[in-house]
């Protein structure tokens, strides 16, 4: 996708059709987003392997718009391992798609450094707000990138996108220097150079954002002086590449640190696999009441 039109670009982007999409109809990201929600609110633990075969399980019956050939293989193959499974020693769906992932032939698929994982972590921070829950975080971010792209990058930035909304919902800033401190020394020198570059860039500067690392930059890109949620959203889908999934990182951390009451009133017109939108903030809120933070 090409970066809209220089023309467009004092007015905000509407919302649109355009390809197989509907207006106002949300993308793979946010329904495979959705069903990790879910799971919070059963309270059920994402790193688990029952959090994990829930989630797998969603993921298998939804199978929608926006799916690519390898995912669609990658649920296929872990449907078909589910069926022919002995009634002893059962391996539940979640392992059985981790599993299924780590074997994926690479000289067919190549690298799984994609960027549909960090695009689809956001909901998962909502379950590790209290203290001392960013290692346990960073692990169900880690594992939930493994039932579909087990690769180092994609794990990393997974974990640095759900570190980075925890800490914009605490704080209102992702205070990326910290999250970092989770990773491994020489990973840690990676991202702090990729950060820095992100910082000082514009969005437009990853346009070839397919894999993680390059949509996380180009969402930190998006959030650079940005006014508000809209003009995040905005920056991000006129960077042109893969957008809606650099959207869906950008405008999470931006919401993260607005809130719902500063959402674009579009929202509510915002429709898709599994839910009614007006039914997502009672989930958002069935999970927050857990939690019990100090009044400013």
């Amino acid at each position: 996708m090409r970066p809209l039109p220089l023309s467009s670009r004092d007015k905000p982007v509407p919302l649109t059709s355009a390809g197989q999409w509907q207006e106002g109809e949300w993308a793979s990201s946010t329904a495979m987003d959705l069903p990790v929600l879910e799971a919070l609110v059963k309270k059920m633990d994402p790193a688990s392997d029952d959090g994990q075969t829930f989630i797998a399980e969603r993921w298998i019956n939804w199978s929608g718009k926006g799916m690519d050939d390898r995912l669609k293989a990658l649920f296929a193959d872990t449907a078909e391992r589910d069926v022919n499974k002995p009634d002893e020693g059962k391996t539940a769906t979640g392992p059985n798609m981790a599993n299924a992932a780590r074997k994926q032939d690479i000289k067919k698929w190549g690298k799984s450094d994609l960027n549909r994982a960090p695009a689809r972590i956001s909901a998962l921070a909502l379950g590790y707000l209290g203290d001392g829950q960013e290692k346990a975080l960073v692990d169900a971010a880690q594992k939930l990138t493994d039932l579909t792209q087990p690769d180092e990058d994609a794990r990393e930035a997974s974990a640095l996108v759900a570190l980075g909304i925890r800490n914009t919902i605490l704080t209102g800033d992702p205070k990326w220097s910290e999250a970092i401190e989770f990773l491994g020394p020489i990973r840690k020198n990676v991202w702090t150079r990729r950060i820095t570059d992100a910082e000082k860039s514009k969005v437009e500067d990853f346009s070839d954002n397919k894999t993680s690392h390059g949509a996380f930059q180009a969402a930190i890109a998006a959030l650079n002086g940005a006014k508000d949620v809209q003009d995040v959203l905005d920056r991000a889908v006129r960077g042109g590449g893969e957008s809606d999934r650099v959207a869906a990182i950008a405008g999470a951390l931006a919401g993260a640190k607005s809130g719902a009451s500063k959402l674009p009133p579009w929202w509510q017109k915002l429709y898709g696999w599994p839910t009614k939108v007006d039914a997502i903030p009672d989930q958002v809120n069935s999970v927050m009441t857990r939690y019990e933070f100090d009044e400013e």
